[in-house]
């Protein structure tokens, strides 16, 4: 294990350190703000769900829709505006805001929900949160700008 306290025994600042720590503290926001948009849109499809009487089969399409969007946007918050790190925080707040729902939608029933399923929900974060993460890291990409060279 590798020491990181220096001779006046005070503990040394990795130089990653900074970006990891935005990165965490980004990915958190973004899962943050992405369960709440959750938490809405379920309101507002139960009111349609009451009101129209739709099927099962479209309650769980239009649930897994709302899940994926959110990852989505949980994902481009925790990735933008993030120096070092962008494919990091995509996949943490994409994880980040799986356990949240699940936890959330866990406290709403009364009981914990199906393991199985939230570990493959997981998945699903991890893996579209580094999608995202990794298209917008080359979307938004400042370019240099050229400068015209007189003859």
């Amino acid at each position: 294990m590798q020491n990181t306290r220096g001779a006046s025994g005070k503990r040394k600042e990795n130089k990653n350190s900074k970006p990891q720590k935005a990165a965490v503290g980004k990915s958190i926001k973004g899962a943050v703000f992405a369960l709440v948009v959750t938490v809405v849109c379920v309101l507002i499809f139960a009111v349609i769900v009451k009101q129209a009487g739709l099927s099962n089969e479209v309650i769980g399409a239009v649930n897994q829709t709302i899940k994926v969007v959110c990852i989505f946007l949980a994902a481009l918050i925790a990735s933008r505006n993030v120096s070092e790190g962008k494919i990091l925080a995509g996949i943490m707040a994409g994880a980040i805001y799986v356990v949240l729902g699940y936890l959330t939608f866990s406290l709403i029933d009364g009981q914990f929900g199906d393991i199985m399923m939230m570990f493959a929900d997981l998945v699903m974060g991890v893996v579209i949160g580094m999608l995202t993460a990794m298209v917008f890291s080359k979307v938004f990409v400042k370019q240099p700008e050229k400068t015209a060279k007189k003859a």
